[in-house]
């Protein structure tokens, strides 16, 4: 249903579609919140809701959608803080894109997503300052936020090609071990106090 341009809500009898694996509904007009029965959809291993209209948190108990490599809402409006279950319980995710919501608080420490290939969580009011990330990220895309402190550990993250931290409020020096990173092809550090 990708680019279908559907208006409307969408229906918590969604979650009756117990054997779907692929649920893609990108760029159509979807408003409220995201159905809390879409949690029920187990087998799901990609859920791709962006550029709609979605409103509020994401729904508790996403955790349970443990088979999910790719997790995509951005372009939304949704809100709140970002659920920590999603950066512990979903340790098969490949890919995951928050970005352009407007999420507040911090980034949870990330504990078993070592099968995490991309992060973006882009242009939401994310605060506060970097933690551990996945030591085989090859994507970071934190730029247009609220950020601070050091970039430090980024440092450690030896297959990273594409890191954008601009417009936050990062500080101190950009270390050579970040300047260094053997892989690294892309990196936007504008707009910052460093």
């Amino acid at each position: 249903l990708d680019q279908a341009g559907y208006d409307g809500f969408l229906s918590p009898a969604i979650g009756n579609l117990s054997e779907l694996t692929t649920l893609n509904l990108n760029k159509n007009n979807f408003r409220r919140p995201i159905p809390t029965t879409i949690t029920n959809l187990v087998k799901l291993t990609t859920l791709s809701l962006s550029e709609n209209f979605f409103t509020g948190n994401l729904p508790p108990r996403i955790d349970r959608l443990k088979s999910l490599k790719v997790l995509d809402v951005s372009h939304n409006v949704l809100s709140g803080s970002i659920p920590r279950m999603i950066f512990s319980e979903l340790g098969s995710l490949t890919l995951l894109k928050l970005s352009n919501n407007l999420f507040t608080g911090r980034i949870p420490v990330v504990i078993g997503l070592w099968q995490l290939d991309t992060l973006d969580l882009s242009g939401n009011h994310l605060s506060g300052n970097l933690s551990q990330f996945p030591p085989n990220l090859r994507t970071l895309l934190l730029g247009h936020n609220t950020l601070s402190g050091s970039i430090s550990p980024v440092a450690r993250l030896k297959s990273l090609q594409a890191l954008d931290l601009s417009a936050n409020r990062f500080s101190g020096s950009i270390s050579h071990e970040i300047l260094t990173l053997p892989n690294l092809n892309h990196v936007n550090l504008s707009i910052n106090s460093f």
